[in-house]
């Protein structure tokens, strides 16, 4: 661990050196849209909101100790991202969850988005959020190749397509959706909101990363339980082979006897009419009899 923690020190001292050079040598080096100069006051607002974060942690003035708080928890999940972010989190869900009220039925078409104003209210302060979110970011750190740019990885690549995505679905918002159409294709789009908030919470990320830096353990174990099913069902052949078998007439309990025809009751309803159970008024039909073996299920 403290090898991993040293190669990262080193890897994050030689990423400052270098953009420090760079820096130097050339101007339009982290310049949003290369336009924003890198001091100017607006792009400091513009980080300020960006960055603008709850310290769950506060310092004595005087004795310099931590200050013990109630509910540290509470405190340390707040403090987790930024102010910007939690109201995205926020938002985002709110907007999922409408997403649940939209139903095919009644065939009118009345708890569909483009039919129902409620729903599109949702819809609106989505984009709407989601646009000043964009903007202020790629004012405070860029769109690309500038040290903290907002399409740095494939998290930046899906929220900027999450976000055209649903522009463009609010800019036409079909009022009729044929089969394997483009609108059809944008209401698809649009069940991939709820990524966002993989994008935007980092414990998520670190989750999802470490899951698929353990693929390789995990195709392992699935090797290994395929060998310990066939171990059992091998054994499981040669003990209970050919006897996990039965007649479908449950009058007969030998696969000898177990030829012809009998007699089976249907069941058309589970209420008590008049005759059911009853031998003489009760409705059957003339089934043939199989002897039906278990094991090959």
């Amino acid at each position: 661990i403290k090898a991993i923690e040293q190669k990262r020190q080193h890897a994050e001292i030689t990423r400052n050196r270098i953009e420090e050079e760079i820096r130097e040598n050339h101007p339009y080096f982290d310049r949003p849209l290369f336009a924003v100069g890198r001091e100017s006051r607006f792009r400091r607002l513009c980080q300020t909101i960006v960055y603008a974060k709850y310290i769950p942690t506060t310092m004595d003035a005087v004795t310099g100790k931590l200050i013990q708080r109630k509910y540290s928890e509470i405190h340390e999940l707040v403090g987790l991202m930024t102010y910007l972010d939690w109201t995205m989190v926020i938002l985002t869900s709110l907007s999922c969850i409408s997403m649940l009220f939209e139903s095919p039925w009644p065939v009118g078409g009345n708890n569909l988005v483009f039919n129902n104003p409620y729903l599109q209210i949702s819809e609106y302060m989505f984009v709407l959020a989601m646009t000043f979110e964009l903007v202020v970011k790629l004012l405070a750190n860029g769109l690309f190749f500038t040290p903290k740019a907002v399409v740095r990885d494939a998290g930046g690549v899906m929220t900027v397509f999450i976000y055209l995505t649903s522009l463009i679905f609010l800019i036409w918002m079909p009022k009729h959706v044929k089969i394997n159409s483009g609108a059809q294709l944008l209401l698809l789009f649009r069940a991939m909101r709820p990524l966002r908030i993989y994008t935007l919470v980092p414990h998520i990320r670190r989750v999802v990363v470490e899951l698929c830096k353990g693929f390789k353990e995990i195709m392992l174990v699935t090797v290994l339980l395929f060998v310990l099913m066939f171990i059992f069902a091998s054994f499981g052949v040669q003990i209970a082979g050919g006897k996990l078998a039965k007649c479908n007439d449950n009058n007969i309990t030998n696969q000898e006897d177990c030829t012809g025809t009998f007699w089976q009751k249907v069941f058309v309803t589970r209420l008590d009419v008049y005759g059911k159970n009853d031998d003489v008024l009760h409705p059957q039909i003339l089934v043939p009899r199989a002897w039906y073996l278990f094991e090959l299920v």
